[in-house]
């Protein structure tokens, strides 16, 4: 190939009839190519037209073409091609933004809980001590596509409470309500990146109760905010595993007022003065992994809920001056599942949510099922 940068002079001396290799006719980088001042002779096929050397060794000298970007390896994996399958998420995690404009979701879940023991905060379990109720609570997810990328969620819920060692009956009580806007922010479902941004009402019984089973209820507005991610990985040809992340929590808004007995800040009849909530949230993880047909999925969430410090200051009905703060309580839960999903449309779910560690809380074993359906 150099031999070209110091040939071309002596190229013209050459006799133009001549084509025959001499000793002034350089060799190309083809050792059967001869450059002439005629052009390019292949000496094998002297009759067969050559492409100019020059564009030869260009395309000899052309480098090889350039690995692909690792966000551009990442995003075909993401949008390759997958098994049809009909997911429901899993009964824990906060859901994506709806994919479409005009899509709902309507989710109805049943739980029972039985309390087993209180956990203390050094995280020690105390079995037969807890003094909780047992519990059935109902609740009603929707969900509603504004857009292609904002959707809309409400989820109404109330309690049925029992026991708690005083033998009274049962007691029904409804929740806070939670509203909240949930944006797609990159428009890809997979992977998807949701932003939850909305509020709680104090719908719930928070004060002046005939009983500490009888209500649940916070007595003031909460901010809520969070963000989910998901994501579908192919395993093998004709499995896929779906993963998603949360974390997801609500700020108090002001202090409220309270008047005789209250479960959520631990008063009793008489009482007279004021709580101040603070946050309260959960962050966690929830698996789904596609069995033997598109209609079943066996599912598991692994996640942490938490309360932070609850203070309350006024007086008891004997007069005596009361200041008090609760310690920080912590859930860890694991919840295997099993998903069939009847149609596109339509699946049922059921689980066992189980504590398996915190400190000041409660304990106790879940069983619940849900059906959901998705137009």
């Amino acid at each position: 190939m150099f031999a070209l940068s110091t040939g071309f002079g002596n190229l013209e001396a050459a006799n133009a009839e001549d084509r025959r290799p001499t000793k002034y006719l350089e060799r190309g980088y083809n050792p059967n190519n001869l450059e002439t001042p005629h052009g390019v002779v292949n000496l094998e096929q002297p009759n067969v037209p050559t492409q100019p050397q020059h564009y030869q060794i260009h395309a000899f000298n052309k480098k090889p073409a350039a690995s692909k970007p690792l966000w551009k390896t990442v995003n075909d994996y993401f949008t390759q091609p997958m098994p049809e399958h009909w997911f429901n998420g899993t009964m824990n995690e906060e859901f994506p933004a709806m994919a479409k404009q005009g899509m709902f979701e309507l989710e109805p879940y049943f739980i029972g809980s039985a309390p087993l023991a209180q956990i203390n905060n050094n995280g020690q379990w105390q079995k037969g001590s807890s003094g909780s109720p047992n519990s059935f609570t109902n609740s009603w997810f929707f969900e509603y596509g504004i857009t292609d990328r904002l959707s809309f969620e409400i989820t109404p819920s109330y309690n049925v409470n029992w026991g708690n060692q005083t033998g009274k009956g049962s007691y029904t009580s409804f929740n806070d309500l939670p509203v909240e806007l949930l944006y797609n922010v990159f428009s890809t479902n997979n992977p998807s990146l949701t932003l939850y941004l909305g509020f709680q009402a104090p719908t719930g019984n928070y004060q002046n109760e005939s009983s500490t089973d009888a209500g649940s209820g916070w007595g003031t507005w909460f901010f809520n905010f969070g963000l989910q991610s998901q994501w579908a990985f192919l395993i093998s040809k004709h499995h896929v595993l779906n993963v998603a992340f949360w974390g997801i929590a609500s700020q108090s808004t002001g202090n409220v007022s309270i008047k005789g007995t209250s479960a959520t800040y631990g008063t009793d009849s008489g009482f007279n003065g004021t709580g101040s909530a603070s946050q309260f949230g959960s962050e966690g993880i929830g698996l789904e992994y596609s069995l033997w047909s598109r209609k079943a999925t066996l599912a598991c969430d692994l996640y942490e809920s938490w309360v932070a410090p609850i203070r309350t200051t006024g007086q008891e009905a004997n007069g005596s001056y009361v200041n008090a703060t609760s310690r920080w309580s912590q859930d860890f839960t694991v919840e295997p599942e099993f998903e069939y999903s009847f149609t596109e449309h339509l699946g049922l779910l059921v689980g066992l949510e189980i504590t398996a560690a915190g400190r000041n809380t409660t304990a106790s074993l879940s069983p619940e099922f849900a059906l959901n359906a998705v137009y």
